[in-house]
């Protein structure tokens, strides 16, 4: 039986050559099919980061709210150190700042923005590098961090490179590749971020998977929203809870117990301000309901995870603090974030999430090492007992360290002054129980760790590295 197939398929073998000779066509050998290369399948990456969206600001994103129905809300969620540069480093690093050395916005090149960034050797370390080396096509479009401009290089890591250069949202520079692009003609830049946000996720190749790291400016000034949202949000007006225009800051720190009074003119700018910082969202909120909608076009939204965060809150008359961030209240360090995508339920979870703890868990899912990191991944079941603050000292605030818990602000100035908050019963942080009132022996409630317990801690986390910077709940 098995010659007599062996037979069979010699004679047919020898008909079908037989055939094509006679048809001019010359035999060809009969090869295996070619496999196709594997598909990665590792799930695309989208981080997008807001600058300066406080937690209240999230009512200007309805758009977004409904596009990520079903993504997990973590509203527990701290900036480590609430300023542009020191937080967007973290968010790329998974790395404390007083780990990675990037503590301004502007100053000396080797403390500040994309200067610090690049000599400390922040950028070979960073999540796009490893990414891009281990499969993943990148791309930046957005805002980088604070001085990088028109004229500087491309960093490594990028696949793609978006990059706002100079201007405001009207009359801009964007860094395209090695390509400087000069918009002066009445577009609004989140409009054309958008745009090439949504052309890098329709056209990334399809046997690997990208991570698109969408960084709009709104709502950081200047305040130039886009034309068809200036009748959004015109009665709006700052929350009026007891923290605003607070009407007695003698047990704060001296540089804030020296602040006078807002006056009617201060509180009508910072309901101005509050007004048009949520008409810049709108286009945000609208750019990222379009990159939803690009994904699900393109058939990769089911196998893309989708993290949205602001780099740091921002203070509007609380404490009678108005246009800044680097302070260790709740207003200018807690970002809600949402996450949305496969490794993520629809709920929310009150875990203390710190903005190191983005790498991680980015690197996770990627499958890839991110070594001497001091975060941890949201995808494992670790809880954190406190957030670690830090805050360096210039012309609008004293710098310090501090912990952030569930209960409680603790925070040491280089002053030498201290706050200590009961959150469960002071949620608006009106009563520091280490004021000058407060004499040499505080009054701290049973229920709280009392300060010297809380300095130990401190003093323990101020120089952490990797593992160690992960304070576990119940250790």
């Amino acid at each position: 039986m098995r010659h007599t197939r062996r037979r069979m398929l010699t004679s047919a073998t020898a008909t079908l050559a037989t055939m094509a000779a006679g048809n001019g066509i010359r035999a060809k050998s009969i090869r295996k099919p070619v496999k196709a290369p594997p598909v990665d399948q590792r799930p695309n990456i989208v981080l997008i980061v807001t600058d300066d969206m406080r937690a209240t600001d999230w009512q200007a994103l309805p758009k977004t709210r409904s596009a990520l129905a079903g993504a997990t809300e973590f509203p527990n969620f701290f900036c480590q150190f609430p300023v542009c540069s020191p937080s967007r480093t973290t968010l790329l690093t998974g790395l404390l700042a007083h780990n990675h050395g990037v503590l301004l916005n502007v100053g000396p090149a080797d403390l500040a923005g994309y200067s610090a960034f690049a000599r400390h050797g922040m950028e070979r370390r960073s999540l796009p590098v490893l990414l891009q080396k281990s499969g993943y096509t990148t791309a930046l479009v957005g805002k980088f961090m604070h001085g990088y401009d028109s004229s500087a290089r491309r960093p490594d890591g990028w696949s793609r490179w978006v990059a706002r250069g100079t201007g405001g949202y009207i009359n801009f520079d964007l860094v395209v590749d090695s390509e400087v692009q000069r918009y002066n003609h009445g577009e609004y830049a989140t409009d054309v971020l958008a745009e090439f946000a949504n052309e890098f996720v329709s056209t990334a190749p399809e046997d690997r998977p990208f991570f698109l790291y969408f960084t709009p400016t709104a709502p950081h000034e200047p305040y130039q929203p886009a034309p068809r949202h200036l009748s959004r949000f015109t009665r709006n007006l700052v929350e009026r809870d007891a923290s605003f225009n607070e009407e007695d800051v003698s047990d704060k720190p001296s540089r804030i117990a020296s602040l006078p009074d807002l006056t009617q003119e201060q509180i009508d700018q910072v309901d101005a301000t509050e007004r048009v910082r949520l008409q810049l969202l709108s286009a945000t909120d609208e750019a990222v309901a379009g990159l939803v909608k690009a994904l699900r076009s393109a058939r990769k939204l089911d196998n893309t995870v989708i993290m949205i965060v602001s780099d740091n809150g921002y203070m509007m008359g609380q404490h009678r603090i108005f246009g800044t961030k680097g302070q260790p209240y709740d207003q200018a360090i807690r970002v809600p974030m949402l996450a949305f995508g496969p490794g993520f339920k629809e709920g929310v979870d009150k875990r203390i999430v710190v903005n190191c703890d983005v790498a991680p868990t980015i690197a996770e899912l990627a499958g890839i090492s991110l070594k001497r990191i001091d975060g941890v991944s949201l995808l494992s079941r670790t809880r954190r007992d406190c957030a670690l603050l830090q805050l360096a000292s210039n012309v609008y605030r004293d710098g310090g360290f501090g912990l952030r818990t569930s209960q409680l602000l603790y925070f040491e100035y280089d002053s030498g002054e201290r706050e200590y908050y009961d959150l469960r019963n002071d949620p608006l942080e009106l009563f520091n129980l280490l004021g000058p009132s407060a004499g040499p022996t505080p009054v701290i409630p049973a229920e709280l760790p009392g300060p010297t317990q809380l300095a130990a801690k401190l003093a323990s986390l101020r120089r952490c590295r990797g593992s160690r910077c992960v304070s576990v709940a119940g250790s």
